[in-house]
């Protein structure tokens, strides 16, 4: 229909709505009905859309709350708005009100233009969210909170989620641990590290390391903040070079050379991933400016032999990240295994603007967004 009105294919669109669409076609995709909606209102076939609306209230699923939300917002543009509230009590009592990815955003339209079906649809989500997880508690309380959903906070807030969730997943914990800060929850935050946080995290994952430090260093929770420290150092997975870069320098700015020393014992440098190019790169800069000359050496020869040297991009950076931190000779080898090019391509080496410009037009040196004004 669309493809039609845009090529003004009269004739074949009268053909097609003398077979009906609007009677037949399947109303349980709603986001397809949404697309319909819109195309029959833009071709002014708007008896047509406003018989498809009608229908599409009373039988699209609404369990899909992405795609409910899609069509809500569709009637209520195109002015169906009967359609609009028999759709919206439907989404209201049927949405799945455990899909933390699209539930909010229903929610957010329903509270927005049908208050007392979002009411419904919050109490439905505040019963039956998993109280375990913490990624969807945090989501619907931050929803809740955007929405100034006061009542609707302290009823998830009364089911204790602080008791209930589960503490493997440092970065979900975090997350919550932020959202009970804003709702001024410092009670349940301890009573999350009384549940012994630090012994139960996952720190598999570098990282998640760093920001779970820092909340428990924020609320002086020092016997915390140094088991998750000692833990990290010799559990951490130091496969993944950029990660394990942030958590070394992280280490080592709250002074906690004990664990910086164990995680380097690991063999960080013989045993990350040398194929992550800008990862490989920051590594070498951290154990550069911590003064590991031969955990550098080591790390340079690795990427220099085994790095990818397929990926012009890769190579490039990493080779600008091995002239910075004196290793010229691995950035030579690097090179030498790159494979020959054509004639006609630019010959491969360091970017001259890997970094962007100055503001005089020069190539600018290394930088990170730390080193960046923006106030």
């Amino acid at each position: 229909m669309n493809v039609l009105h845009q090529t003004q294919r009269a004739a074949a669109i009268d053909a097609l709505m003398h077979r009906h669409p609007e009677t037949r076609v399947d109303c349980d995709d709603a986001e397809s009905i949404a697309y319909l909606l819109k195309s029959l209102s833009a071709a002014d076939l708007h008896e047509a859309a406003a018989e498809l609306a009608a229908r599409a209230a009373d039988d699209a699923d609404p369990t899909d709350p992405g795609s409910t939300v899609d069509l809500l917002e569709t009637l209520r543009a195109l002015g169906h708005d009967h359609a609009y509230q028999v759709l919206a009590v439907r989404a209201s009592n049927e949405a799945d009100a455990t899909d933390a990815a699209f539930s909010p955003a229903l929610l957010a339209e329903l509270t927005a233009h049908s208050p007392a079906n979002a009411s419904v649809l919050a109490a439905r989500a505040v019963t039956d969210i998993d109280i375990r997880d913490a990624n969807d508690v945090t989501n619907l309380l931050d929803a809740f909170k955007d929405l100034d959903l006061r009542e609707s906070v302290n009823d998830l807030l009364r089911r204790a989620p602080e008791t209930h969730v589960d503490l493997s997943d440092p970065e979900a914990v975090v997350w919550l641990i932020e959202i009970l800060e804003e709702l001024e929850q410092t009670r349940a935050v301890h009573t999350l590290f009384d549940r012994d946080l630090a012994a139960h995290a996952d720190l598999t994952d570098p990282d998640t390391v760093p920001a779970l430090l820092s909340i428990l260093m924020g609320y002086d929770r020092s016997t915390d903040f140094m088991a998750v420290a000692a833990r990290a150092a010799n559990e951490t997975d130091i496969s993944h070079p950029g990660s394990i870069a942030e958590l070394l320098e992280f280490l080592h700015q709250v002074g906690l050379e004990p664990e910086l020393a164990t995680l380097l014992d690991r063999g960080v440098s013989l045993h990350t991933d040398v194929h992550d190019h800008e990862g490989v790169g920051r590594l070498l800069v951290v154990l550069h400016e911590m003064d590991q000359g031969e955990a550098v050496n080591l790390l340079a020869q690795r990427a220099a032999t085994d790095a990818d040297a397929t990926d012009p991009d890769g190579v490039a950076w990493l080779v600008e990240y091995l002239e910075e931190v004196g290793q010229d000779e691995a950035a030579e080898m690097l090179l030498s295994r790159v494979p020959a090019q054509g004639s006609d391509e630019t010959p491969l080496g360091p970017p001259e603007s890997a970094w962007g410009c100055d503001l005089d037009g020069s190539p600018a040196g290394r930088w990170t967004w730390d080193d960046v004004n923006l106030k």
